[in-house]
């Protein structure tokens, strides 16, 4: 760190200002410094506005401001990520979003964010999937049933991973099992 602070601080015009900002902020990330590492990359962002990692840097902003607990600028950060065209980026964002709205049980904002995560062309993106779980979960606890079954669904058939595919098939079981049974009791007192 101490090398990407004195690169930072007398060679600010030298080919080596930017890698040595943008690691130095990566350093202090690593270290929990996390004060440091905000400055750091809001620095660099607003020297290289145009910076092909951009959006990646800004990624981390938001996650930063969300662990220091400074939420409106965490969803402001994540909103404008959400507008990035159908990327591995606006995917994160809108499932950290869902996430951030779900821990402050604002379940319509949650749905909404996981929803954007959803692209087709996302194929088997952790974000994606991790996003469909999560919608799947929050239908289910809405006693949405069949919608949960279906994003379910969609879940399995978005990846061949075992992990995810088995886990959602064991919802989709007993999501099924349960909607009999309710059937089978609702039509035995209807008699």
């Amino acid at each position: 760190i101490e090398y990407f602070e004195q690169v930072v601080q007398k060679y600010a015009d030298s080919e080596y200002y930017a890698p040595a900002l943008k690691n130095s902020a990566w350093c202090y990330d690593r270290l929990q410094e996390s004060d440091k590492a905000l400055k750091a990359f809001n620095t660099y962002i607003q020297a290289y506005p145009s910076a092909e990692d951009k959006n990646q840097i800004k990624l981390q902003i938001a996650r930063l401001y969300l662990e220091n607990g400074q939420e409106q600028q965490a969803i402001s950060q994540f909103t404008e990520l959400q507008k990035v065209p159908a990327t591995d980026i606006s995917m994160e964002a809108c499932y950290r979003l869902g996430m951030l709205y779900l821990s402050k049980n604002e379940a319509n904002k949650a749905e909404t964010a996981f929803r954007q995560a959803l692209p087709e062309q996302g194929g088997d993106n952790y974000y994606r999937l991790s996003s469909l779980a999560q919608l799947a979960a929050l239908y289910e606890n809405q006693g949405n049933s069949q919608k949960a079954i279906s994003t379910y669904q969609v879940l399995a058939a978005s990846t061949s991973e075992e992990k995810w595919t088995a886990a959602a098939q064991e919802r989709i079981d007993l999501l099924k099992i349960m909607l009999n049974d309710f059937d089978d009791g609702r039509s035995k007192n209807f008699y």
